[in-house]
């Protein structure tokens, strides 16, 4: 549910912006008091999770791998850049999605941040479905599926400049107020 989360923040900061009298630093102190809480709620929690018996499907415990066993299994490095690869792609898109909006389609601070919310609810939306959906299919179908819904929603944004965008455009008359 990290979807929900980072969904939520920049609906908070739009909201934020477009309060008048509210500047950005308040935003930050609402998301950052957010963050807090649940922190707070996890570290409360934290004994529940602590001393729990891994079982296996056969019924015996297993224990928790060290980091550095993780490290050495075959692929693992391999694994943790692409991860990081993926996280920076994902941050880049979600943190300038907002600034685009407003600087090159000319939306209003709080649509914009709508907008770049959609994107965290489309994350959250696929991994669900895959959720639903990785058990029939193996781990590189479903990479080759991912590349290629990439490589579509690049493809739109690229030859259909604007086109949703134009739903939430302010009209010449407002531009003109």
């Amino acid at each position: 549910m990290w979807g929900v989360g980072a969904s939520i923040g920049p609906s908070i900061m739009g909201w934020v912006l477009s309060g008048g009298s509210l500047n950005w630093p308040m935003g930050y102190r609402v998301v950052g008091l957010l963050q807090l809480a649940l922190t707070a709620i996890i570290l409360i929690s934290l004994p529940l999770w602590q001393n729990r018996a891994v079982q296996s499907s056969a019924g015996e415990k297993v224990r928790p791998m060290p980091i550095a066993e993780l490290i050495r299994l075959p692929g693992a490095k391999e694994i943790m850049v692409t991860f990081f690869c993926y996280c920076a792609l994902e941050s880049t898109a979600g943190l300038w999605a907002s600034s685009f909006l407003v600087y090159h389609h000319r939306l209003d601070a709080e649509t914009a941040a709508a907008c770049a919310s959609l994107f965290y609810i489309g994350i959250t939306a696929g991994r669900a479905a895959n959720g639903f959906i990785a058990d029939r299919f193996t781990d590189t179908q479903l990479t080759r599926v991912g590349f290629v819904i990439m490589a579509v929603g690049v493809l739109l944004f690229q030859l259909v400049p604007g086109t949703l965008l134009q739903l939430f455009k302010p009209s010449a008359e407002m531009l003109a107020q």
